[in-house]
């Protein structure tokens, strides 16, 4: 997006003034302003698919979904249908590890299971868990106010957190497992009070938890791991209000991205080591491609919540301000929310991919206007990665489980072309 040269110096200008002159509240204001003017409102890639009081989504894949909290409401692609009804159970937090396998968590001492055809209500002894993942269907956490409960071959093991004498006031925010023995906590303490905040991150290793890091005067609100040497966790800066990335290398936690935000990143989603989403109250959504972050879109709700299958295939929970009526949107999108405006408008066909079905051997036939290729990933449904083969137009892919695979070709321009292939 251009930005004429005299607008960006003003803007500049009255965001100093903002940083320097005026109280919290009102920097926030000057900057979501500053925002609204600086950043193109185009959600035309995210399609709203149900408005209703939810806490969780997941989607489990393409046109499978489900939204939670006292309903558990089903989506198969066209419609929703409910499932449960519990008026006793206050959804917070969901995780699937595959299609047949579910979980859901509330306040309660209980918890929901899925087998592939229904839930059933198990109690836990875990009561006002807010946060959970899994590193696969064996192994996962739960993470409730006071305590975190380890999952491991059918057996939860609580393990408390004994904060130093020091650390007050502490609010924890989010949980990721980074293998299947290791997991990672992010929160903050003192929280709202600038020139105090600190944000500490908590690893389990050897059967306790430890403090990894502490980062002064920035507030963390989630983290997300990919693998073992590959994090994210992500906030804002107290004191310049801008919105802060920190990235786990393997060896420790870097700034790996900032820009003006007033309420910062307050979730992530990594689908792989390169490819995430982060969005937070201001309903900016960032877009991570394996080297740098950038703004993709905004849309009119904060996010809480990404779910994604494929590159392509994902869901978005909106939680909306309103003092009445339903509380939040869930928006779909079959783009990965790149919207066809991504495209060059020059480019006047899309990727094509032939003989589909196909039994291996595959051709692909690019728009002329498409200029160089930088790359080409092939994913499975669940979204993970075949491999990255050496861009030529015969592909073949024999050796391949039968199924559906999606094909994502980049330019170097960043341009996206993409297809869906059947293996049979």
């Amino acid at each position: 997006m251009a930005v004429d040269l005299k607008i960006l110096l003003y803007l500049t200008w009255l965001y100093n003034i903002c940083i320097f002159k005026c109280n919290k509240i009102m920097k926030k204001i000057i900057i979501l302003i500053l925002l609204l003017i600086m950043c193109k409102t185009s959600s035309a890639q995210w399609i709203a698919i149900d408005t209703a009081d939810i806490n969780a989504i997941w989607l489990v894949q393409p046109n499978d979904g489900w939204s939670f909290q006292e309903e558990f409401k089903h989506w198969d692609g066209a419609s929703w249908s409910v499932a449960v009804q519990d008026s006793s159970f206050f959804a917070q937090t969901c995780a699937f590890t595959a299609p047949n396998d579910g979980w859901v968590f509330g306040f309660e001492d209980s918890l929901y299971r899925f087998n592939g055809t229904g839930w059933t209500k198990l109690y836990s002894g875990m009561p006002a868990i807010g946060y959970c993942d899994f590193f696969d269907s064996n192994n996962g956490w739960a993470l409730s106010w006071y305590y975190s409960y380890k999952y491991q071959n059918g057996t939860w093991t609580q393990y408390p957190i004994n904060l130093p004498a020091y650390i007050t006031n502490f609010g924890y925010k989010s949980i990721s497992a980074s293998d299947s023995n290791t997991a990672w906590i992010a929160g903050i303490s003192d929280f709202g009070s600038p020139n105090h905040d600190t944000s500490y991150i908590f690893k389990f290793v050897a059967n306790q938890w430890v403090i990894d890091t502490a980062i002064a005067d920035v507030s963390l609100f989630n983290i997300c791991f990919s693998d073992q040497n590959h994090g994210w966790a992500g906030g804002y800066n107290n004191l310049t209000f801008n919105a802060v990335i920190f990235k786990f290398n393997g060896n420790g936690w870097i700034l790996d991205y900032q820009t003006i935000d007033p309420f910062g990143i307050s979730n992530i989603y990594m689908h792989n080591n390169n490819l995430g989403w982060s969005s937070g109250e201001s309903g900016i959504l960032n877009r991570y491609n394996g080297i740098n972050w950038s703004v993709q879109d905004t849309l009119p709700i904060m996010i809480t919540q990404f779910s994604f299958v494929d590159p392509m295939n994902g869901w978005a929970l909106g939680l909306s301000t309103a003092h009445v009526g339903p509380r939040n949107i869930v928006y779909s999108t079959t783009t990965g929310g790149l919207g066809v405006e991504n495209i060059s408008s020059s480019i006047s066909s899309e990727l094509v991919i032939f003989p589909n079905p196909t039994s291996g051997a595959l051709t692909l036939q690019l728009p002329q206007q498409f200029g160089n290729i930088n790359s080409l990933e092939i994913y499975n449904t669940l979204g993970q990665l075949q491999e990255t083969p050496e861009m030529h137009t015969d592909i073949d892919i024999s050796t391949y489980k039968n199924g559906l695979y999606f094909f994502v070709v980049t330019n170097d321009k960043g341009e996206r072309l993409s297809a869906r292939v059947v293996k049979e």
